[in-house]
Formats: structure tokens, C-alpha cells, sequence
């Protein structure tokens, strides 16, 4: 927790508000590396017990996200799909705890609703589909795969398709739906029967993961509600979950996998709008928090009177507008959930695995001026002609400049309304220029109601501002990076329209054919920096060869960057010497420090306190190895010893004398300064080595345990003051120096008699030792299986960001059989295939490492995207990995 208080009006870049004295903040990190890696969909509500505020702000990996603050239980409420979340509660007054929790369903809501269509009928997209998209809701198609594009009354490609590009989900409802020849149940078996899983499901999966390139099908409804072979489905573990049995689901607890094999449903067959919509009220008015599945088959339109297993547009409609009047977005409550049930069952298992912990941000302290004046006298005495440790706890300061983050200054649905779109951001109706804010100067407006392919997000590209048009934004002078959000709802052929952009007055697009790019009503993007020195960002669209230039959303990112962090790193060096002489010490320190300045401190709250817990235990470990051997050894030898030509009899007497002499003192920039105890040191270095046809070496492990708990509380809130400093030591030493050093003086007498060869090695040290002696190494070989695999655990891509105009993109994982191919996949965020690179290449089983050189990645923008490997071997079977994630920063 971080209170502002005082004058001072801090800045937070992350979260792009100002926090005034009264304002209280939280970050958290998220870490998702327990999530399994094929929940593809990660996004968690999160509540942060904010206190009695006014209101609240929330920012997600820097940019600013929706956030309601709930009074009553003094929560601030928001959405993330990131790792770095903050918290801002605005006019704080007291009461916070900063617990932070995971709400039990997405934004918070009591209760959720899915609806799947089974057997891919065509009238789920024709009738039912209208239906739902007038609400803005979603369903899942549970499809036989055969019967695409089979004809009749199935449903065809384009219009799976389309489902798909409008966000639905598409489900495993196997390969052809067989039943065992009573027609009342599957025939499909785990084995011993025509129909197995491996030929009617495992197949199904790959067609649609196939077809949808990205997609992960997660998610199985059992034909005729037959689960025979549910256990050996269950040990396969290709899905998260499956539909089943007629009945209600419980997600206060996260099911277990027996239960995720048996969703419970129930059954909209007919026109019984009573019953239907008492299911609603039911799971809505439940004590506990439901999810309700319900499905249907074919949805016939009007009134027509439905079969069996039908129902009708007249019955789908009036009970979807009852939901979303008396639970949804149309009603006060607002309170249900509507989504596909495999986005529902990721929300539970992302709630599920998905640790929230505190996180500390880099924050400015401002150091207090006058002047400091720091005493330490010192008076050491220590005669001792043994050998010393002295421990040295050298700090190096190491200043690095960070970039804060991504702040969206405005988003513009050009020539539409105000949306919310998938991630929660919020997207601004369009308006004309007014001073001192934002807007458009000239052009006309249209629209389009067909379905965008490449997004879910379809109104920020059904609509366009186009012309002869300009957009003005003001901003603080900077650097900025401008998304611009295309797509062409009017051409339908090349060179139809053909326009430019400048930004102010640099051409940053010239002759865009979106047609071209993508074909019509399809989503297009482009990014580009821009820095803006007068206060207002310009945007002109230039007319072209053809027609009219057009917006369809914008998006203006501040790119902010903090200031140098500073880094200290303490490298302890433990240095065995042989004192030979008396060292007294008598050191006053006298540091005065003026400083006129308030100085911006990068504080890390590292609170180091260095508990120096010096623990030497006396272990005499005697290796006693007799060698005989006429071989030569070749040591080399890379150490910091003293080696003394001993006996195997040793009286080993310790005596342990500890004198501790700390001096701190100011500092000077740019060096840590510091004041030492200076030691007069006589190092002997005594070697004798007999090669020899016997060796007997006898080495000592001194660990002597005293326990010296210095608990040096070094608390260091770490406040480095970039000050001028004057130090004015006085020291009665023999050889000042300025350093920092932790003296801790072990005396051992030693009483060494005659022998042949000992070596007694004294080091506190790390002892690198390389002896060239041939051994002989057995390497396992990875066995070659029979089924071709990607070890996803193995995959590993980096550099993890990468800057492509520097580097090539690699990519690291292990198989379980030869290929001889592979093809890179690479999608946008809303999984939009973008490139590919193939190649005919000799895979062994084990690891593996493949090369997208930087001309495959130079024309993408910077941002985040996903990628698939698909390796085929010479039989041409193929194998696909999970999804892997990867940045471009360039």
C-alpha cells in the first residue's frame, strides 16, 4: 500500500491519474504459469478492498481498463487479462485492507448462461443467430464435422465461418454422430467396437483445430447424451469439459474432473416459454451461484410448429429478450453472465489456478535538504599473526532508464456510438473538433450491419468516418503510437479506394488499398510512432488515386519512460590472508553533506536487512586418497588458496577473534563511497608439489560456527541521493581507503610437523579446480515412439520480447519422433493468421531449435502475438502444438 500525502502531486504514469494526498493505491502480480496451457482464454475479475473512496481507476500492463467502485462492500471491481495490475482508490478517507479476491463468474456477476446448438443445423446461423447477435450475445455450435458442407439441412462452411469470426465457439460433436443401431444411444466405445474415440472424436478435434488455426477445441458435447466411454475420454485429456445430462451446475467450487465430464443441461425442445423462462429465474434467484447450460437443435423459422427436438424463432426470441430484460444489460439487475460454455468453464479454471500477489511499483521519495554530518569513530586493536578472513561487501550501482508502460490517451469509434469492447476497454462515440479536446474536422459517416471477419470486436468496424477529414487531439508534448482501425464495408474490388495518412504533416501511410490487403468487411490495422511537439496531435487523411480516405477507429497510446533506476548489487568476497603485523586504528569520520536540492529517489522498498549471518563451522573433513600412478596429471588450477606443506598429524587449535569494524560514510557521485579499515597484510604463498608416484592429500573444510549474526539492519529503504557530497575524513591509518568493508577476523593457529606431500587449503571462497582427466560419458539418446509429439513443456522462443530489426526469432522443443517438416504460424491477438514460414527440415527425436530470420518478422508492428508449430513427418501424419506467446518490441 502506497499513501501520498504532503504537498507534492505525484505523477503514477501507469495508471495515467493523478494522485493527490488523498488517494491510496494497490498493484498486484498475476502469475498464470499453473493454468493449463490449453485454457487459451485467461481473463479474470478481480476485487480490491479499496476503503471509503469516491471512486476508483484500475490499469492492466499500463493501459487503463473499466473499474466500478461498490460502495457497500468498499471494493474496487475490474477486468484483467495481463500480469501487472494497479489499483488507484480516488479520495481515500480510510478503511482500506487492500485484500485482493477473484470473483466467483466474470465482472462480478451472481449467476451465467450458456446456449449450445447441437448437430450444426444451417438455421442456428440463418434464424438463430440474429436472434442472438441483437443482444450481443454468443452461443456454441456443437458440430458433426461431416456434415459441413454436406448439404440438406446442415449447415454450410461460409456459415460455420461466420460464426466463428463473430466469436462464437465451435464444439466436438464428433465425426458423423453415430448411434449403436437402436438409434437411441452412441456406438462409440474406448475399444472393441467399429466406433472409438480415436476415430470418431480425436478426428473431429483435429478438423476444427484445423480449420480455425489457434483455436484450441476444449470443449466436447456427448451425442445422445451417451457417456459410456467417459472414463477412457477423461484419461485423453483432449478436452476441459462435457456436456451431458439434464440438470443444473453449481461454480462457487471448482469442479472436479468427473463433474467438468458431465455438465448438466437442459433440454429447449418445443414452445413451452413458461418453463423456459423459469429456468432463468430459478438459477438467477438461487442462493448459490449457478451456471445455466440450455441447447436445442434446429431453430425453425416464425412460428412454425417445431419436432421433437426443435424449437422455433418466435419461442428463441421472446425468451432471449426476457433474459436480457429482466438479468441483462436491458434490466436493472444486470446481474447474468451469457457466454459459450467453454469461455465459462476457462473463467473457472483461470479463477482456479490463476495467484494474485502483491507488487511493489518503483515510486519517487523526495530527499530531505540540509546538512548531515555522520561521526564514526572507530578504535581497533587487533595483534594477531594468523591467517584473516575478511569478508567484503562491495555495492555496485548500476542506473538503468525503464519504460513505464502504454497509456491510452483516447479511443475513437469513428462515425459510430460509444462500445465496450472484449477486453473492457471503452471506446468514445465519435464528435467534432472543440478546443482543448478532441475531434473530427470534416467528412460523412456510414455503416454496415455484416459480420467483420478477423475480430470480435464488430462495431469498431461497421462504421467509418470518411472524405476529405482530419483528426485533432490534444495531448502533452511526446512520443506516441497511433493504431488505426480499418476495414472496407463499401469497395469490393482492388484500386477501389486508394488514400494516404499523415500524422503531423509526415506522410505514415501512403497508397493503402485496404480491399487489397484484406478483402471487404474484413479488420485491418495499422500502428505507427508519432512524437508531437505543439501540443496537439494531427491526423489527415489524404486523397489517393481513388475514391475517398476513411476512418474506422483510432487509438492514441502515450509512450512513457521513467526515469534511470538504480541497481545496487552486493558481491560478497571472502579473502583469506596471513596478517603478520598489529593493525590499531583509530578512525574519526566526519561527513557533512550539503544538499540544495530535492532529489527524486528511485525507491525499490527492498527493506534489505542483511542479517550477515557468518555461520563457520569447524568441520575437519581428512580425504586421505593414496594414488598410485604413473600417469601425468595436468591441473589447472584456478583458485584463491594457501597451500602449506603440512603433516597427516595437526594439532588444530581455532581461535576465533571477531573484530568488527564498520565505517559508513556519504556518498559522491557517481561512486558508493564508503570508508575501510585499511589492514596491512603479509600474504604467503608457500607451494610445494611433488608429483610423485604416490599423493596424499589432506584437506580441511574450516567451517567454524560462530554464529556472527550481524544483523546489520541495513533496512535499506535503499535511498540513493544523487547529491553533491563532501567527505572530510580524518583517519589514523596506514593506507586510507574509501570502501565499504565488513572485517571479520578469525584467528587459527596451526602446529604443522613433517610429512610427505598435504595440502591444507584455507579458502571462504569458491574454489574452481580443472583438472583435464578423460572420463568416460554415457548420453542417453532419446527413444524414437511411435506417435509423433511436441513436448510443450519444451517449447521455449526467444528473445522473449524481440527487437526484429536486430535479431532472428528462435525457437527450442522437443519431439518425440523424426519430421521432416515443420510450419511456424503466427496470429494476431483476436487470432488472426498473419504469416507462416515452411520448411522441409530433418527433425530428430529430442531437442530441436528452428530460425524465423528477422525479414520473416520485419513488417509486424509491435505488440503481442500467437503462435502454432505443425511438424509432419515422411507418412505425411501431422502434429500441432499448443499455442506459444511471443512479444515484438522494436
Amino acid at each position: 500500500m502506497k499513501l501520498k500525502y504532503g504537498i507534492f502531486i505525484l505523477i503514477v504514469l501507469l495508471s495515467h491519474n493523478l494522485i493527490f494526498s488523498a488517494d491510496i493505491q494497490y498493484s498486484f502480480l498475476l502469475n498464470k504459469s499453473a493454468i493449463p496451457s490449453n485454457v487459451f482464454m485467461r481473463k479474470i475479475t478481480l476485487k480490491v478492498n479499496i476503503g471509503n473512496c469516491s471512486s476508483c481507476t484500475a490499469t492492466v500492463d499500463g493501459n487503463s481498463v473499466t473499474a466500478r467502485y461498490n460502495s457497500a462492500t468498499k471494493e474496487c471491481i475490474f477486468s484483467a487479462n495481463g500480469d501487472i495490475v494497479t489499483v488507484t482508490g480516488i479520495n481515500y478517507t480510510g478503511g482500506a485492507t487492500g485484500a485482493c479476491t477473484k470473483a466467483t463468474l466474470y465482472d462480478d456477476k451472481k449467476w451465467a448462461y450458456s446456449f449450445t446448438f447441437d448437430d450444426s443445423y444451417d438455421t442456428q446461423y440463418t434464424v438463430a443467430y440474429p436472434v442472438f447477435q441483437a443482444k450481443g450475445y454468443r452461443g456454441g455450435i456443437a458440430v458433426i464435422t461431416n456434415t459441413i458442407d454436406s448439404g440438406g439441412s446442415y449447415m454450410t462452411g461460409a456459415h460455420l465461418d461466420a460464426l466463428y469470426a463473430a466469436g462464437w465457439s465451435i464444439f466436438n460433436h464428433t465425426v458423423a454422430h453415430v448411434d449403436d443401431g437402436t438409434g437411441g444411444y452412441s456406438g462409440i466405445r474406448c475399444s472393441g467396437s467399429q466406433y472409438t474415440i480415436f476415430n470418431q472424436i480425436l478426428p473431429a478435434k483435429q478438423w476444427i483445430e484445423n480449420r480455425y488455426p489457434g483455436y484450441i477445441n476444449t470443449y466436447y458435447v456427448y451425442p445422445y447424451n451417451d457417456m459410456n466411454y467417459k472414463s477412457c475420454l477423461m484419461d485423453q485429456n483432449w478436452f476441459l469439459g462435457a456436456e451431458s445430462i439434464v440438470g443444473d451446475n453449481y461454480v462457487d467450487t471448482f469442479p472436479n474432473t468427473d463433474a467438468r465430464y458431465e455438465l448438466r443441461r437442459q433440454q429447449f425442445y418445443g414452445t413451452d416459454i413458461n418453463t423456459f423462462n423459469g429456468w432463468a429465474n430459478d438459477a438467477a434467484n438461487d442462493t448459490r451461484p449457478r451456471w445455466l447450460i440450455a441447447f436445442t437443435h434446429s431453430v425453425l423459422p416464425g412460428s412454425t410448429p417445431p419436432s421433437t427436438y426443435f424449437t422455433n424463432e418466435t419461442t428463441l426470441q421472446s425468451h432471449v429478450n426476457y433474459i436480457y430484460n429482466t438479468y441483462g444489460e436491458g434490466s436493472t439487475r444486470k446481474d447474468m453472465w451469457f457466454a459459450p460454455s467453454d469461455e465459462v468453464l476457462m473463467y473457472l479454471f483461470t479463477r482456479q489456478y490463476l495467484t494474485v500477489t502483491p507488487y511493489n511499483l518503483p515510486t519517487s521519495t523526495p530527499t530531505p535538504t540540509g546538512t548531515w554530518y555522520t561521526h564514526t569513530p572507530t578504535n581497533t586493536n587487533t595483534p594477531t599473526v594468523t591467517s584473516t578472513f575478511t569478508p567484503s561487501n562491495t555495492p555496485t550501482a548500476t542506473s538503468t532508464a525503464t519504460p513505464c508502460g502504454w497509456i491510452a490517451l483516447y479511443r475513437v469509434n469513428c462515425g459510430g456510438s460509444l462500445y465496450v469492447d472484449k477486453q473492457g476497454f471503452t471506446w468514445a462515440a465519435d464528435k467534432s473538433w472543440s478546443s482543448g479536446t478532441w475531434g473530427y474536422v470534416g467528412g460523412n459517416t456510414a455503416s454496415t450491419s455484416n459480420p467483420i471477419s478477423g475480430t470480435e470486436d464488430d462495431p469498431l468496424y461497421q462504421t467509418e468516418r470518411y472524405g476529405s477529414s482530419t483528426y485533432r487531439f490534444t495531448v502533452p508534448n511526446g512520443n506516441y503510437r497511433i493504431r488505426l482501425l480499418y476495414s472496407e464495408i463499401y469497395c469490393t474490388t482492388s484500386n477501389c479506394r486508394i488514400f494516404s495518412v499523415k500524422a503531423e504533416g509526415t506522410t505514415i501511410i501512403s497508397n493503402l488499398d485496404i480491399y487489397s490487403k484484406v478483402g471487404s468487411f474484413a479488420a485491418y490495422e495499422e500502428v505507427h510512432n508519432v512524437t508531437v511537439n505543439d501540443g496537439e496531435l494531427t491526423l489527415e487523411g489524404i486523397i489517393g488515386s481513388a475514391d475517398e480516405p476513411k476512418w474506422s477507429a483510432i487509438e492514441v497510446i502515450q509512450i512513457t519512460t521513467c526515469s534511470p533506476t538504480t541497481t545496487l548489487t552486493f558481491t560478497p568476497t571472502f579473502t583469506r590472508t596471513n596478517t603478520g603485523t598489529s593493525t590499531p586504528t583509530n578512525t574519526l569520520t566526519n561527513t557533512p553533506t550539503n544538499t540544495g536540492t530535492l532529489t527524486s529517489t528511485n525507491t525499490f522498498q527492498i527493506t534489505n536487512t542483511s542479517t550477515n549471518t557468518i555461520t563457520h563451522t569447524p568441520t575437519n573433513t581428512s580425504t586421505n586418497t593414496a594414488t598410485n600412478t604413473g600417469t601425468n596429471t595436468l591441473t589447472n588450477t584456478a583458485t584463491r588458496t594457501n597451500t602449506h606443506t603440512a603433516t597427516s598429524t595437526i594439532t588444530f587449535t581455532p581461535t576465533n577473534t571477531f573484530t568488527h569494524t564498520e565505517t559508513v560514510t556519504g556518498t559522491q557521485p557517481p561512486t558508493w563511497t564508503n570508508t575501510n579499515t585499511p589492514t596491512n597484510t603479509a600474504t604467503y604463498s608457500n607451494t610445494i608439489t611433488f608429483t610423485a608416484t604416490q599423493t596424499f592429500t589432506s584437506t580441511f573444510t574450516e567451517t567454524l560456527t560462530n554464529t556472527h549474526t550481524s544483523t546489520i539492519v541495513l533496512t535499506n529503504t535503499m535511498s540513493f541521493t544523487m547529491t553533491q557530497t563532501s567527505t572530510n575524513t580524518s583517519t589514523a591509518t596506514g593506507t586510507p581507503s574509501f570502501t565499504r568493508t565488513n572485517t571479520i577476523v578469525i584467528t587459527s593457529t596451526f602446529t604443522p610437523t613433517y610429512s610427505m606431500t598435504a595440502t591444507n587449503t584455507f579458502t571462504n571462497t569458491p574454489v574452481f579446480t580443472l583438472t583435464n582427466t578423460p572420463t568416460e560419458t554415457f548420453t542417453a539418446q532419446p527413444t524414437e515412439t511411435d506417435e509423433l509429439k511436441i513436448i510443450a513443456s519444451s517449447i521455449v522462443i526467444y528473445p522473449n520480447p524481440i527487437t526484429v530489426k536486430n535479431s532472428d526469432l528462435k525457437v527450442v522443443f522437443n519431439i518425440s519422433k523424426k519430421a521432416d517438416r515443420y510450419i511456424f504460424k503466427i496470429y494476431t491477438k483476436a487470432y488472426r493468421f498473419i504469416l507462416e514460414k515452411k520448411e522441409e527440415k530433418r527433425l530428430i527425436p529430442g531437442k530441436n531449435e528452428i530460425t524465423l530470420e528477422k525479414n520473416y518478422l520485419k513488417n509486424l508492428s509491435d505488440g503481442i502475438y500467437y503462435a502454432i508449430i505443425i511438424l509432419e513427418d515422411d507418412k505425411g501424419y501431422k502434429m500441432k502444438s499448443h499455442i506459444q506467446k511471443f512479444m515484438i518490441l522494436n
